[in-house]
């Protein structure tokens, strides 16, 4: 981390020496990604609470505590899908998957907790900086939960708006399905649907309401 910070800085220098001497603005930052981490339920005497916290604090906020003490962050730039409950094992806890956690899971097990955006969005105020959320979404199997995960999650964005949370830019992800890392192919993030044997392309009925949304600037409800 202290290398991917330490290159970051430098960059973020030399982008302002550039601009500055064309006499252009320029607005800089690093997308961060985060989570709402919770402590799994079992009693283990607070452990993973303390777990909790530390990945919280280190997962979430120590990069963005480091840049803005080092004035290098225009901007908030953030990454939101999910919660993720945490078990004491280590320094920082490892992921807990309870059976008796209670939020609804995606087609990739993610515990879908729309609540946890605004939460974080409202600690970033703290910061006094712009916010953009550059990614958001969800691979699901049932159509229908796009549209219920994009209209809950833009509801706390909406939300944090309105108590003072200067949040500039919320973006879906993704455009079209694609290859996601470790998982390949299977997942659909998607606003465009894509079969990957024939590559016709289809665009998602939850798409056509986030279209409204952007046009309208309103949350359909």
């Amino acid at each position: 981390m202290h290398n991917i910070a330490s290159a970051y800085i430098n960059g973020y220098k030399e982008i302002k020496n550039i601009y500055d001497e064309s006499d252009e603005n320029s607005y800089v930052s690093l997308v961060n990604h985060i989570r709402k981490f919770s402590p799994c339920p079992n009693f283990n005497f607070g452990q993973n609470s303390i777990s909790t916290y530390l990945k919280d604090r280190l997962s979430n906020f120590d990069l963005i505590n480091y840049l803005t003490k080092k004035s290098c962050l225009d901007y908030l730039a953030i990454n939101y899908y999910c919660k993720e409950y945490v078990k004491a094992k280590g320094l920082i806890g490892a992921e807990c998957m309870h059976q008796f956690h209670k939020e609804r899971k995606n087609y990739l097990g993610w515990y879908i907790y729309p609540q946890g955006l605004y939460e974080l969005l409202k600690k970033l105020k703290n910061y006094s900086l712009p916010i953009y959320v550059m990614e958001n979404g969800t691979a699901e199997v049932e159509d229908s939960l796009y549209k219920e995960y994009l209209l809950s999650h833009l509801k706390c964005v909406a939300k944090a708006i309105s108590e003072g949370t200067d949040i500039k830019g919320y973006f879906w992800w993704s455009l079209i399905d694609n290859f996601e890392w470790d998982y390949g192919f299977g997942p659909k993030f998607g606003l465009i649907d894509v079969n990957y044997d024939t590559f016709e392309r289809k665009i998602k009925p939850f798409a056509y309401a986030y279209a409204k949304i952007c046009k309208e600037n309103k949350i359909e409800v």
